[in-house]
């Protein structure tokens, strides 16, 4: 019997046509639309533009005869998305507008946060994370100010919250945080048992795994597979590559992982950051290699630099080199931040 799952799997081993004939026997409507967007995203991914483009009018056809306002605003925010990542910019945004204009007219404030939630959630994952960020405000207000009754609002925020995290799991690090801090913030007020300390730890691989932090790859650090999610790094190249293999060894050294040295990059090659400076220099400070560190730093602007300096010097009082700690310290430029420094690095001396 043909589902979701099922047409995902056939998608997924390239079998384009078999999903397609398959999906168009989901009887609900809403659910075969996603079948048919699976279908179009594979086609897209295969290069195959034209036959994508053609799911989507299919698609466009379907969203017609769907009744509920609710599942005819995720729909249209689907086929946005769809449209959106395909280029076809122009066009998406009118189904963008349409999706929205359907949600305003719903007239029940939760189901109306429900939709306009489901378009943020597209709206992520195309990489629109300021105006998802906005639309779902929009849904939390929504619900607060609703005048349903406590539990009701309780599960629309829990519906919420989760919808708000699934859209950071699939978005680069850099949009995903701010959505992950929404979320945590939803589940820590509702005292959801479990669910802060999981936001907490995603927020923290986003933000160590921030240059190299696709949904993919930070998916491979979550479950452990730290030699897949090397190789995917890899493969994006450039600094990014580089900076990626620092970043995969500060998550494994946070996570009390031993050998994590071996995932670092050749340090033949750390002299040449020149767009991730700045990101290198922190992280090698951070995994203690601080030569490298003070290498990467000395080509950084001067306010920049000195920050870099602070942590360096401080650095190297925590491991007892006091020598080298006022040898560092003297590198900055700032008088009233190598002060702060001489009085952090005299604190790091006498403790120890």
């Amino acid at each position: 019997m043909a589902s979701l799952r099922r047409i995902k799997l056939l998608v997924q081993k390239g079998f384009y046509d078999n999903a397609l004939d398959e999906a168009k026997e989901i009887e609900d409507k809403l659910e075969r639309i996603k079948a048919l967007g699976l279908v179009a995203e594979g086609f897209s991914s295969a290069g195959l533009d034209e036959e994508a483009f053609a799911v989507i009018k299919k698609m466009a056809k379907l969203v017609k005869k769907l009744r509920d306002p609710v599942d005819k605003g995720t729909a249209l925010a689907l086929i946005y998305s769809l449209l959106y990542k395909l280029g076809y910019v122009d066009d998406a945004f009118i189904f963008l507008d349409e999706a929205f204009t359907v949600a305003e007219k719903i007239g029940d404030p939760l189901r109306t946060a429900h939709a306009v939630a489901n378009i943020a959630y597209y709206l992520a994952i195309v990489g629109e994370g300021q105006r998802a960020k906005e639309a779902f405000d929009v849904a939390f207000d929504l619900i607060i100010n609703s005048g349903h009754s406590y539990h009701e609002k309780t599960d629309s925020l829990i519906t919420l919250a989760e919808l708000i995290e699934r859209a950071a799991d699939g978005t680069p690090s850099p949009h995903a945080i701010p959505l992950y801090q929404m979320a945590f913030d939803i589940f820590d007020r509702l005292r959801i048992a479990g669910k802060p300390g999981i936001i907490e730890k995603k927020i923290r691989l986003a933000e160590t795994l921030y240059v190299a932090g696709l949904p993919h790859i930070r998916k491979l650090l979550e479950e452990g597979k730290f030699g897949q999610a090397l190789r995917e790094v890899k493969g994006l190249g450039g600094e990014e590559s580089e900076v990626g293999k620092l970043e995969i060894a500060l998550w494994m050294k946070f996570l009390g992982v031993p050998d994590f040295e071996e995932f670092l990059p050749e340090f033949s090659e750390v002299g040449q950051f020149s767009k991730y400076r700045e990101r290198a220099a922190i992280i090698l400070t951070k995994l203690g290699f601080l030569e490298k560190a003070l290498e990467v730093a000395e080509k950084l602007e001067d306010k920049v630099r000195d920050k870099i300096m602070k942590e360096i010097a401080i650095e190297y009082a925590k491991k007892g080199d006091r020598e080298k700690a006022y040898e560092v310290m003297y590198r900055i430029v700032d008088p009233a931040l190598r002060m702060e420094v001489m009085e952090e690095i005299g604190g790091s001396s006498e403790s120890r």
